[in-house]
């Protein structure tokens, strides 16, 4: 029911008294003073806004870009700061995170911090599970994804160091901010994620039962240790004058790199380091982020410079889960004219084609390498997964190899024209080696 208001209902104890102050932003107006007061005193005096009827065009004023509108609802009932529609739960907030309305978000988010109870709201989840910060992310505004993960803390109900946002909370579909990202191809949005604190490392790797989400493992059946699970990663690459629209897709599939309750992934339960050791280096079960970003790359270059890799040795270094690697033969395989069976293969396939109509060409061999012999193992199971069999001989040009830096005998016969790789090294003793082995890699004789 609509409720009718006046100047003198009292505020929430919740709510800060100076609600002028929580308002005060210097951001452009478009009405004059007299329109301004005239707007304020409708909906103070209730002449011609219910409650609900503020509720609403919140909302509507968040979504549209109504600066205005949404100062002067906050300025006299600030605590509707909180509200949800009924039809699917979303906040003002999510509105313009997903219109990317930077002065909007940057209104409520000043509002958000002069409320005692706001760190509990900035990150409220709709319906579906998504996020203010999901939906910015997911249509690559920055501006909006930086504002939300910047927001300070409220002293009343946090630490300084614990985040308001986390850009790994997942959505009813299993799907997180970062990986909201990555869809909209804005490598600043990205970036903005990838930085913050709540995406360390040590969280991205997490491989437990947990983290399954209904995924399975190679067997088929649903994972309930903390064994392995299997991704769908899909890359799009921007349309533009030459080219349709097109995405490559792969699967992979990663395990859990601690082998027991005492290990960690750069150090064993004895204390040594794995990473010095790369017998026992299992950094290379799971799929690191800089491997994502740089799989992108690839499956750009691909579509959008095929030359650059057109009858090439491609060699990845620490390869790992192989996905770098995989996106570019993913990429290149259809398009270069060699169907790799009589059924299109699911998911390692390329849509669209040059505008002339003429194939991509694609490298002469792609060589995925690492040392740890688990890896290389994933490494295998991961090319079968995408259709590339030791079996087939028109799957021969992509191979996993065990190579070890140190010894030139483990390396190809062939000279390497090009190489890729990321986060290759965690230790300054390492880059020496790193650099003997680009050397000798890019410059070995005939």
């Amino acid at each position: 029911m609509a409720k009718e208001t006046t100047g003198e209902e009292e505020t929430s104890p919740a709510v800060a008294a100076d609600t002028a102050t929580m308002v005060s932003l210097d951001i452009p107006s478009a009405l004059s003073q007299d329109e301004w007061d005239d707007l304020v005193a409708s909906i103070r005096q209730g002449s011609e806004y219910t409650l609900e009827d503020c509720q609403l065009e919140l909302l509507e004023a968040a979504r549209y870009d109504d600066i205005d509108v949404v100062k002067a609802i906050l300025l006299v009932y600030p605590e509707l700061i909180f509200f949800r529609d009924a039809s699917h739960q979303n906040t003002a907030l999510h509105m313009a995170a997903a219109n990317g309305h930077t002065h909007i978000a940057q209104l409520l988010l000043h509002v958000y911090g002069n409320l005692a109870t706001s760190t509990s709201n900035i990150n409220v989840p709709n319906d579906s599970g998504n996020t203010p910060l999901h939906w910015a992310a997911m249509n690559g505004h920055t501006k909006v994804v930086n504002l939300l993960l910047q927001a300070p803390s409220a002293s009343t109900t946090t630490t300084p160091t614990q985040p308001i946002v986390d850009v790994l909370q997942k959505n009813a579909f299993g799907r997180s901010a970062l990986t909201e990202g990555f869809t909209s191809q804005n490598s600043d949005t990205v970036e903005a994620l990838l930085a913050h604190e709540s995406a360390s490392e040590e969280r991205l790797m997490q491989t437990s039962s947990n983290a399954n989400n209904g995924k399975y493992n190679a067997e088929g059946t649903n994972a309930t240790e903390s064994s392995s699970v299997t991704h769908d990663f899909i890359f799009r690459v921007p349309s533009s004058e030459s080219l349709n629209s097109a995405k490559t897709v792969i699967k992979v599939r990663e395990l859990a790199m601690a082998r027991t309750e005492d290990d960690t992934i750069l150090c064993n339960s004895s204390g040594e380091d794995n990473t010095m050791n790369p017998e026992h280096d299992t950094t290379g079960l799971g799929v690191w982020a800089a491997s994502l970003v740089t799989a992108s790359w690839m499956a750009q270059q691909q579509r959008l410079e095929p030359q650059l890799f057109a009858s090439k040795v491609v060699l990845e270094l620490g390869a790992g889960c192989g996905v770098p690697g995989l996106v570019l033969a993913a990429a290149a395989s259809h398009t270069a004219g060699t169907p790799l069976g009589d059924e299109e293969p699911y998911p390692a396939q390329i849509e669209g084609t040059l505008a002339n109509g003429q194939m991509l060409t694609r490298p002469s061999k792609i060589y995925l390498t690492d040392f740890n012999g688990t890896t290389i193992d994933n490494m295998q199971y991961n090319l079968e997964l995408n259709s590339f069999s030791k079996q087939r001989s028109d799957a021969d040009w992509i191979e996993s190899r065990h190579m070890n830096w140190q010894d030139p005998t483990t390396w190809p016969d062939e000279r390497i024209d090009c190489l890729i790789g990321s986060d290759l090294i965690y230790q300054r003793e390492m880059v020496p080696l790193l650099a003997q082995t680009i050397r000798g890699l890019l410059t070995k004789p005939n």
